[in-house]
């Protein structure tokens, strides 16, 4: 289960889903070496759980994936909060608050080895009060702990370690502006707009489709049906490099080249699941570098979009492909 094949940007990404079908509106990703025992926080300002949401929240697999789901609903298998945090860590605590009544659980790995057992820590008032960052959710919301952080740091110590994690906060800081630039940007019906900071540093929003620069084309969308459900497809061109602004240039050639970077950007609920790739109906050239294809589809469509459990691949049905 920890070699699913996460990296730490999709591991956290995977988190932030939970927090925005939770409504909240703050997140902040806070990575700490400066301790004893290093960490990594998740933080945000949710509706929170209650002590049997969590509970249920801890164990593994607790969705079905054929199950219909809340349209809100970013989840599908109820594996990611354990998955993703186990691809970094040993350690898991999760403290979550509801009307000001707290609850907790950890999970740890090397008990689980010791005693060869799935054991679950219930932590009471006392533990809480030992954890970090608990006092910022007194009233309501939910901060996931990661400690014994083995694979973020990469067994490193000193300068390297630090190095070595300041540059995966960096890609971090990139992969969560596109992937959830639309809640960034307050673009996405029914969510509010979200506020995300990495270490403090506020995450801007990144817009694959240049739509602020007015010489970028935007083409006809065209919907397709698959059942009862709606797939929208949203054509765009962007501007030739030379009617981009300095910053917007800087914007978007750092970040990997147009070239790289062309065909469908896929959605489910918003959230951008998979992008730059063509799928095989066009090849990648000069001709079609500046074209993107901006493509939206519900939860209720995930088995035909076999969205895998790192919500990181993601592949259109026949009816779109035609």
């Amino acid at each position: 289960m920890r070699d699913l094949g996460y990296s730490l940007e999709t591991a956290i990404a995977d988190l932030i889903d939970n927090s925005i079908s939770a409504g909240a509106d703050a997140i902040e990703i806070i990575c700490d070496l400066s301790g004893a025992q290093p960490l990594v926080v998740i933080l945000d300002n949710g509706r929170g759980m209650t002590e049997s949401e969590l509970l249920n929240a801890m164990r593994h697999g607790t969705a079905n994936p054929q199950q219909q789901r809340s349209p809100r609903d970013l989840g599908r298998f109820g594996l990611g909060l354990k998955t993703a945090s186990f691809s970094q860590c040993r350690s898991l605590t999760v403290a979550t608050a509801r009307d000001g009544k707290r609850c907790g659980a950890e999970w740890n790995l090397d008990r689980i080895d010791i005693d060869d057992d799935w054991i679950l820590s219930i932590l009471d008032n006392e533990d809480l009060d030992a954890l970090p960052y608990v006092d910022r959710i007194s009233g309501h919301g939910t901060v996931v702990i990661w400690r014994e952080l083995d694979r973020l740091v990469e067994d490193e110590a000193g300068d390297r370690r630090d190095e070595i994690v300041s540059e995966k906060l960096d890609v971090l800081g990139r992969h969560l502006s596109l992937v959830f630039h639309r809640f960034l940007a307050g673009d996405v019906k029914g969510y509010p707009r979200i506020a995300i900071t990495v270490n403090g540093h506020a995450v801007e929003a990144f817009d694959p489709f240049c739509r602020k620069n007015p010489a970028t084309q935007v083409l006809p969308e065209e919907v397709v049906r698959i059942g009862e459900a709606e797939v929208r497809l949203q054509p765009y061109v962007l501007p030739h490099h030379t009617r981009l602004s300095a910053r917007e240039d800087d914007f978007y050639q750092g970040r990997s080249d147009f070239n790289s970077n062309q065909g469908a950007y896929i959605y489910r609920n918003g959230r951008l699941m998979a992008w730059g790739d063509w799928f095989r109906l066009v090849p990648k050239g000069e001709a079609t570098k500046l074209a993107r294809v901006q493509i939206d589809f519900p939860n209720s469509l995930d088995e035909a979009w076999t969205i895998d459990i790192k919500k990181s691949r993601a592949r259109p049905p026949h009816a779109v492909r035609e």
